[in-house]
């Protein structure tokens, strides 16, 4: 880029040098032949002059481009981390009462905590989508297993409490719910730190 720009600098001056000899001479048969050789040199110079000109505006336009795809790829990680907190604050508020009904027989609606969850879920895997466009194939990997390994967490949270629901107070399936928070937990973690490294 410094080399343009010296190169248009130099060119510049050698017009300017041509334009002062130009006016400083008197007009007979040598001049008119030495202004045919200045136009000539000056046409040529244009040609370089348009031709670093369009170095310089392809070189900006790619350096504009990659850094509105910056701009618009910490956009969509940052959208991404603030639909991460949701899903799982809305599982775990669902994952919370659905767990009151089905085991311990309280009287709570849960159905729109899952519809919740499940518009979450939904949401999360387009933003998802939209984000892995600006990700590389291997990152792209490592956020759709994530994605899959935190489904089934999920699924198996629910289906822990499906299958203990006759066991009012079990001590064993108290604990089996705070291994399932744990993994939850982890799930979220691991999440969040790989948000946090594409970010960049």
């Amino acid at each position: 880029m410094k080399i343009i720009f010296f190169m248009g600098g130099i060119l510049i001056a050698v017009l300017f040098l041509l334009i002062g000899v130009a006016i400083g001479v008197s007009f007979d048969d040598t001049t008119e032949e030495f202004l045919a050789l200045i136009q000539a040199m000056s046409s040529v110079g244009g040609v370089i002059i348009t031709a670093c000109t369009m170095l310089i505006a392809l070189f900006a336009l790619h350096t504009w481009k990659s850094q509105f795809d910056h701009a618009e790829k910490f956009k969509s990680i940052v959208n991404l981390e603030t639909q991460l907190r949701l899903l799982y604050q809305s599982f775990d508020e669902y994952l919370d009462i659905y767990t009151k009904v089905t085991v311990y027989n309280h009287q709570k609606d849960y159905l729109d905590l899952r519809a919740n969850f499940n518009l979450q879920l939904a949401t999360f895997d387009r933003s998802m989508d939209f984000s892995l466009s600006f990700l590389s194939s291997q990152e792209q990997d490592k956020f759709n297993q994530l994605f899959t390994k935190s489904k089934d967490i999920f699924n198996s949270a629910v289906g822990l409490v499906n299958s203990n629901h006759s066991c009012v107070d079990s001590t064993e399936f108290e604990n089996l719910i705070v291994e399932k928070d744990k993994k939850i937990t982890q799930s979220y973690i691991c999440f969040k730190n790989l948000l946090r490294s594409v970010r960049k």
